[in-house]
């Protein structure tokens, strides 16, 4: 598949597309990214062998997923963890509708 049917798959909302793209512009390396839909709201997780950067990442994935305003999603968790933890180190929730952020710990 192409880069281009990612993207128009992705902009339906598709998370393995959007799961893809994510990858694709990853600023760092080293970072597993896991996305999930539930209902309106897309589940971002990053994982790595350190907590992956809270601020970097929310804004890396409320950057990307705002440029593309996928069908169907309106608001977006973002987590971080270490390799092999169950639980998240941090979460943050914000919509795409308006931005706001909603911090959870």
């Amino acid at each position: 598949m192409t880069e281009l049917n990612f993207y128009e798959l992705a902009k339906q909302g598709n998370p393995q597309a959007i799961a893809f793209l994510l990858e694709a512009h990853l600023p760092s390396v080293g970072i597993a990214i896991a996305v999930n839909l539930n209902g309106d709201c897309l589940d971002v997780i990053f994982e790595s062998e350190q907590v992956p950067a809270q601020d970097k990442f929310v804004e890396f994935v409320r950057s990307e997923l705002t440029d593309l305003q996928p069908d169907s999603i309106s608001k977006v968790k973002v987590e971080g963890r270490e390799t092999g933890q169950i639980a998240a180190a941090w979460s943050q929730e914000f919509s795409l509708n308006n931005s706001s952020f909603y911090e959870q710990t």
